[in-house]
C-alpha cells in the first residue's frame, strides 16, 4: 500500500510540472500574439518592414508608441510650467465642472 502511494504522488508530482510548463507555453504564445500586433500596428503607421519593426520593438524595450514617435521624428510633448494664475484659473475650472 505505501508503494502504490509514493507512485500516486510521483505521478501527481509529474502532472504539476506538466500544467506548469504548459501554463508558461501559453504565456509565451499570448506575448507572441501580442507582439504580432504591434508589429502589424508599427507596419500600418509607418512604411518599415516587418524587421524593422521587430528591432525598434526590441530595441526601444516594446514601446510601439515610441516607434511610431521615431520614425515621425517627434519627441513626447514637455509641459511647460504653469503660471500662478493659469493654475488658479484651471483650479477654478476643474472645481466647477
Amino acid at each position: 500500500m505505501v508503494k502504490s502511494n509514493n507512485n500516486v504522488e510521483q505521478h501527481n508530482n509529474v502532472e504539476q510540472g506538466n500544467n506548469v510548463e504548459q501554463g508558461n507555453n501559453v504565456e509565451q504564445d499570448n506575448n507572441v500574439e501580442q507582439d504580432a500586433h504591434l508589429v502589424d500596428i508599427i507596419m500600418g503607421q509607418t512604411e518599415y518592414t516587418r524587421q524593422e519593426a521587430i528591432e525598434g520593438l526590441e530595441r526601444l524595450k516594446g514601446d510601439y508608441m515610441a516607434v511610431i514617435r521615431e520614425y515621425l521624428g517627434t519627441s513626447k510633448k514637455e509641459s511647460k510650467p504653469k503660471s500662478l494664475n493659469q493654475q488658479i484659473y484651471s483650479e477654478i475650472r476643474n472645481h466647477l465642472y
